[in-house]
């Protein structure tokens, strides 16, 4: 039902954001360092990711995929997300607000075994310009997954290296709980962005 839902509202975004002036972006970022937290075990590594946006000024629908690989006392784990949704924004001079909604999936791969969870997203938050080339950014967000449900938070800072192109640095966390048995990861992640 939920995968119905975000198909539905994917769908209803997608006509309405081709009317305004297409836009977009497509980047990759390196996590130099990533910590996955599997009920109180933990461990630092590194990571790295894609994301790429289109749309108009009000409407977009994305797709991002991030990779978190650490190393549990030799047991290589791997944990895999992939998002694709849509949202909505509001901007004025210096404040731009904006809502998405996702399908989310995770996966962890380890010498152990694997296992997925998947479900839906929402996250509020924004960008406020600091100057005209350089901007912070945020938001937060529930998860409702198939067996976990959680919050995730979103941090950063963003600068304009040309008209087209920019950089970030971000730092998120991400919780994930089912009965008790919890799921951490968080990440610092070094990104460029090209704009068109």
């Amino acid at each position: 039902m939920k995968k119905l839902l975000v198909m539905g509202l994917l769908a209803g975004l997608a006509s309405p954001a081709m009317a305004d002036f297409p836009m977009g972006k497509v980047g990759l970022n390196m996590a130099p360092s990533a910590k996955v937290d599997f009920d109180g075990t933990d461990d630092t590594g590194n990571g790295f990711g894609f994301y790429g946006e289109v749309g108009g000024d009000t409407l977009f629908v994305f797709a991002d995929y991030q990779l978190s690989s650490v190393d549990f006392s030799d047991i290589d784990v791997d944990y895999k997300e992939t998002r694709v949704g849509g949202g909505l924004r509001s901007a004025s001079e210096k404040t731009t607000l904006i809502v998405r909604v996702e399908s989310y999936k995770g996966e962890i791969d380890s010498d152990l075994g694997s296992g997925d969870d998947s479900g839906l997203g929402i996250h509020a938050g924004g960008d406020l310009a600091i100057t005209n080339t350089v901007g912070i950014y945020g938001d937060f967000g529930f998860l409702s997954l198939d067996d976990t449900d959680g919050t995730e938070l979103r941090l950063g800072v963003r600068s304009s290296l040309t008209e087209n192109s920019e950089v970030y640095a971000g730092y998120r966390q991400l919780s994930l709980d089912d009965s008790g048995v919890e799921l951490d990861v968080s990440d610092i992640k070094l990104g460029i962005n090209v704009l068109f």
